[in-house]
């Protein structure tokens, strides 16, 4: 997969080779904060224009205070190959 979209400390949109989309989201976690990354699949390509990515930051802050129960499949980023 190929990040195609990114806004820093928040999400990365990645394209998957079948077409579809997956969104790195950033957590910070625990007493000193650990920043984790949790990979959602997002079925169908998105819009990366500005519009596009404002509503993946809205996308993002909702995944982040519905975890764990979102509607979207959670992914294993070990069976994830990124390319950059």
């Amino acid at each position: 997969m190929k990040r195609i979209a990114m806004s820093p400390w928040d999400f990365a949109l990645y394209s998957a080779d079948d077409g579809s989309s997956i969104l790195k989201v950033m957590f910070s976690e625990g007493d000193y904060k650990f920043d984790i990354g949790r990979y959602f699949l997002i079925a169908h390509p998105w819009d990366t224009k500005p519009e596009g990515l404002e509503l993946l930051k809205s996308v993002a802050a909702r995944i982040r205070s519905d975890y764990p129960d979102v509607v979207f499949p959670v992914l294993d980023e070990a069976d994830l190959q990124i390319l950059t």
